[in-house]
């Protein structure tokens, strides 16, 4: 009896380390050993990416498809100014932030309650502050070059608001709303949850992510994108979560 208990015991503590380690292989992108540089100096160099000129193009025509659907007095436009951010681990512990600087979007109102949200991201103005890493990304993972790889839509088709209308909302008051919809990236849909305050200011809105949104990677068939990019920058490894934050102002 005392044998079949400490077998079980220890069958027990065997399957929770394998699934402890299960675990860490689904939040992370691990490097193998042959493809790492070992040299402790060893420093990436510049990198060139390709022409981004089409994937560009593409992200403008979507832009003009939704200023031609923003225009009227039932939508609020996405002004400059505010920012759409990312942040993913390397190695483990290391903190990678990233920005897209250019997007444009609107909001769908309806008896003066927002009602849908759609946004375009160029992924060609993305930054780290690091100009080959940037080409890293955006050549390797992005695979930016290519039209239909160039921009990332986001569509919040329900939104979940109660209380007071915009109009009666004054100065400095806000509503915080649930809101639900796709990303689209990578020639995948995935569908996401948020939490969005929106808040008047000054004769505008400011609306922004409660909390992180977290996608995974995974999610949008970047794995062998991965193992690309963690080659070449010398990664040990990449978070598969990534959380991003929306930060923007409309009028």
């Amino acid at each position: 009896m005392k044998k079949t208990i400490l077998t079980l015991i220890v069958f027990s503590v065997f399957l929770w380390q394998s699934q402890a380690v299960l675990a860490k292989d689904e939040t992370h992108f691990f490097n193998p050993i042959e493809n790492f540089n070992r040299d402790p100096n060893y420093v990436p160099g510049q990198y060139d990416k390709q022409d981004t000129n089409m994937a560009e193009s593409a992200y403008y025509l979507k832009q003009s498809e939704y200023v031609d659907k923003s225009k009227g007095s039932d939508h609020l436009v996405v002004l400059g100014g505010g920012d759409i951010t990312f942040s993913s681990t390397k190695n483990e512990s290391a903190e990678v932030l990233g920005y897209f600087r250019e997007y444009y979007g609107y909001v769908d109102v309806a008896n003066d309650m927002p009602k849908a949200m759609f946004l375009v991201i160029n992924v060609n103005s993305l930054d780290t502050s690091v100009p080959g890493r940037n080409n890293r990304i955006l050549d390797l993972f992005f695979r930016s070059f290519e039209p239909e790889l160039g921009k990332i839509v986001v569509e919040f088709k329900t939104i979940e608001v109660s209380g007071k209308t915009l109009s009666e909302l004054s100065d400095g008051q806000e509503h915080t709303v649930d809101v639900r919809g796709n990303v689209f990236l990578n020639g995948q849909r995935k569908e996401v949850k948020a939490s969005v305050t929106i808040k008047r200011q000054q004769g505008a809105w400011h609306a922004y992510t409660a909390k992180p949104i977290t996608l995974f990677l995974s999610d949008f068939n970047y794995e062998k994108e991965v193992y690309a990019l963690m080659k070449s920058c010398n990664h040990k490894s990449i978070s598969d979560k990534v959380d991003v934050m929306i930060n923007v102002y409309l009028k």
